[in-house]
Order: structure tokens, then C-alpha cells, then sequence
């Protein structure tokens, strides 16, 4: 009887992984599972009804909390979910002059909403969605070796700062074997 120690996702190909201690060795082996069919608008339940028919997997499965295993697939999906999401807005206009001029950058200020956001307090898929616009944003305004205003060797002066000792940067009280 094998002890399932471990499950988790792979996103591409999206697989369930399951690492499992084998009782005959005592070594550890992980078995991959693919999840096959599964797009943006699958079913969880109807997923995991799938993978447990196959009898290969069942055995392993059984000894794995569905509601786990829902969560999981979940996971699975809603990545799906936001890798179809266009990455370019499309314009209506087919008779707009396009502007492909290569100096023109974006603009590098950062909306204030985004400034002023807690993260923390965001769920996972509108996390996700402004770390795709900041990406868009970061790539817009990278300055890439072949561009004109590209330096390699840039020196930048900052500003010294003085700084308070504190009692705990002291050299009385060091350790000289740390």
C-alpha cells in the first residue's frame, strides 16, 4: 500500500502530479496524471470524474481529499482562464492611421490606483491580471540593446544618505566566529 505524500499541478502540459513512498522500497516515486480536455470553461467535478475512471489512477486518487483535488483542478483552469485573455486591446477603427514611430515609449507613470492598492487584500485573478499590465507596461518601456538611447556602461551618482548608528553595529560585542 503505497503513502501519498504530496499532490500538485503541473500548468503545461496541465498534469496532476502525485509523489507517493512505495511500501516494498521506501523510496520515493511520483506518478504525472494529464488532465486531458480540460479548457477555460471545463468543470471541475466533471475533470476529476475522468481521472478517477482510468484505473490506472483511481487507486492513487482514492487516498487524496476530492475537495483537494477540486481545488487543484480549479487552479488549473482559472490559469487557462486568464492565458486566453487578449494581451492587445483591438482597435474598431480599421481606418486609423497606425503610429509606429520606435522613439515614441509608453508612459512611465504608474496608475495611481495600482499605487495605492493593497495587494494582500486582491484575489488571485485580479492579482494576476495588473501583473500582466504592469509586464505590458515594464516591457514598453525596457530600453532593449539594439535602441538608440541604450548605454551599456551607465554610471549613476545617488545620494549619500547619512545614517544613525545603531547600538547593535558596534564591534564590541561581535562574534568573531560568526
Amino acid at each position: 500500500m503505497p503513502v501519498v505524500k504530496h499532490c500538485g499541478i503541473r500548468y503545461s502540459p496541465p498534469t496532476l502530479v502525485i509523489f507517493y513512498i512505495s511500501d516494498e522500497t521506501g523510496s520515493t516515486h511520483r506518478r504525472s496524471m494529464p488532465i486531458r480536455g480540460i479548457n477555460s470553461s471545463s468543470n471541475s467535478e466533471d475533470l476529476l470524474d475522468q481521472l478517477m475512471q482510468r484505473s490506472k489512477n483511481s487507486y492513487y486518487l482514492s487516498k487524496i481529499s476530492k475537495s483537494q483535488l477540486k481545488r487543484l483542478i480549479g487552479k488549473l483552469i482559472n490559469h487557462l482562464t486568464l492565458a486566453e485573455e487578449p494581451e492587445t486591446e483591438i482597435n474598431s477603427n480599421d481606418n486609423a492611421i497606425k503610429e509606429d514611430n520606435p522613439f515614441k515609449r509608453a508612459s512611465t507613470t504608474v496608475d495611481e490606483k495600482v499605487l495605492n492598492e493593497d495587494f494582500n487584500k486582491v484575489d488571485e485573478v485580479e492579482l494576476d491580471r495588473i501583473k500582466k499590465k504592469m509586464d505590458v507596461s515594464f516591457e514598453a518601456n525596457r530600453i532593449k540593446p539594439g535602441d538608440d538611447t541604450f548605454q551599456y556602461d551607465l554610471d549613476v551618482e545617488f545620494e549619500r544618505v547619512d545614517v544613525d548608528a545603531c547600538s547593535w553595529d558596534s564591534n564590541d560585542e561581535s562574534d568573531p566566529d560568526f
